[in-house]
Formats: C-alpha cells, sequence, structure tokens
C-alpha cells in the first residue's frame, strides 16, 4: 500500500505556489530583527558637547588657581604677621683679645718649626627677645698675616636664651709646624709689637625656636678677620660677619 502511494505522489505534477504565498515553516524576512544602528547627530552637537568640555577643563584650572593662590596670601600674610611679632635678628660675634700661652720659633739646618698654644675666646650675643637660638657644633680656625696656620678646634653645639651673650673657648695648637725662616723671623717680631694680624673663621649650623617650636639648622660661616693683636687687646672687640643666604 504504502508503494502504491509513493508511486501515486511521484506521478502527480508539482502544484506552483500562488504569488504572496508564505511558508508557515520557513521564518520570514520581516521576523529578523535590523541591525541597530548608531544614531547620527548634526555636527552642533558635537561642537555643543566639546565647548562644554572646555568650559568645564577652564572653570577647574581657575579654581585651582584661585585656591593655591589663596594659600600662597594666607602664608604671606601669616609670614609677615610673625615676622612682625618676633622681628628676628641674627647673631652677633666678636672676637675676644687672644692669649698667647706658648710661641716658638726654632730655626735649624733643615728647617724651620713653628710650636704654639692660644686660646681664642668667641663672644656670641642673642639680641632677640622673644627667640631662642640654637647652635650646631662650631669650628674655629686661626691663621695669622693671611698664610701662618695656628690650628683650628672645635665647641659641642649649645643653646642661647633671649638676650644672653655667651663666650665659646678654643685652644689652638701647632706642634712642629714648617714654616719659612724668613716667616719666622717676621712672627717673632710682630708678635711682640702686637703688630701680627689675625684671621678668624667659625663655621656652625643656627636655628631659632620659640616655645617647643624649632625652625633649622642653617649653616653659616663667620668671618672675624684682619684684625691686629693690639686691636684685639681693646675693651671693645670688633663685630664679626656673618655670611649665609648671602646676608
Amino acid at each position: 500500500m504504502e508503494e502504491k502511494k509513493m508511486a501515486e505522489l511521484v506521478g502527480k505534477p508539482v502544484l506552483k505556489k500562488p504569488p504572496g504565498y508564505k511558508d508557515p515553516i520557513t521564518p520570514s524576512a520581516a521576523q529578523i530583527p535590523p541591525p541597530v544602528r548608531k544614531p547620527v547627530y548634526p555636527p552642533s552637537f558635537y561642537s555643543t558637547r566639546a565647548k562644554k568640555r572646555r568650559n568645564c577643563s577652564r572653570i577647574c584650572c581657575c579654581c585651582t588657581c584661585s585656591l593655591v593662590l589663596a594659600i600662597a596670601i594666607f602664608i604671606a600674610v601669616a609670614g609677615g604677621l610673625l615676622y612682625l611679632w618676633f622681628t628676628p635678628q641674627l647673631p652677633v660675634f666678636r672676637l675676644r683679645p687672644l692669649e698667647i700661652d706658648r710661641f716658638h720659633v726654632t730655626s735649624t739646618k733643615d728647617a724651620t718649626y713653628l710650636d704654639s698654644e692660644m686660646t681664642v675666646r668667641v663672644e656670641v650675643k642673642n639680641p632677640n627677645e622673644k627667640l631662642t637660638i640654637y647652635y650646631g657644633e662650631t669650628t674655629v680656625s686661626l691663621t695669622a698675616d693671611g698664610e701662618t696656620n695656628f690650628g683650628s678646634s672645635s665647641f659641642p653645639g649649645f643653646s642661647q636664651g633671649t638676650k644672653n651673650v655667651t663666650i665659646l673657648k678654643f685652644t689652638m695648637k701647632v706642634a712642629n709646624e714648617v714654616i719659612d725662616d724668613s716667616t719666622g723671623k717676621i712672627l717673632s717680631g710682630r708678635i711682640k709689637s702686637k703688630a701680627m694680624r689675625i684671621d678668624a673663621e667659625a663655621k656652625t649650623k643656627i636655628g631659632v625656636g620659640a616655645g617647643s617650636v624649632k625652625i633649622g639648622m642653617l649653616g653659616v660661616n663667620v668671618l672675624c678677620g684682619d684684625f691686629s693683636l693690639q686691636l684685639l687687646s681693646y675693651g671693645d672687640p670688633p663685630k664679626c660677619t656673618i655670611n649665609t643666604l648671602k646676608w
């Protein structure tokens, strides 16, 4: 029976589909969603967005600059008020008269030797009424007539209260220092007449403090130069020069 049905189906002519016929099994093109397209904006839209971004950047930049400027003005005003309140001043250094404990010039066939020991005192004054001054280790070197070395010595760090005067003591020693024969003779004569000229250079660090607040330390060079022994023997010792930050 099945073979007869198949033969009948095969023998039958295939009917043509009428116009507009839609096969229910095959999905229609209408059921497939179209591809998503990006929206197309007019050129004015993009220019407006760019302007908004530039405006936001300018506003942020202006706000940042204004904040920095306000902070700088506040710091400047506060610093000025603090300066007027404390009126900070640098310490004053003076070189006191030298004490010559030992001075010998020995000439031999080979060379001329210098053997000396001197006591150098440096007067340090804090002129501030509201600030304490802190000092680091202070090293002083001594020379005579700009060329002869008389040694160096150090003093440990210390603090100095307001309106205070402190005397720093340094012991300078030179043993068997080789010098020229002519220099030895000149030094012996000039030290007796107190015409020898002394140059002292001190290197230290200073800082200031008020209460528990301490600021520093700043390196300084103190130059006490070209003073004769006769000048130093007077009652009013000359002031020294402080070199720091081109003061």
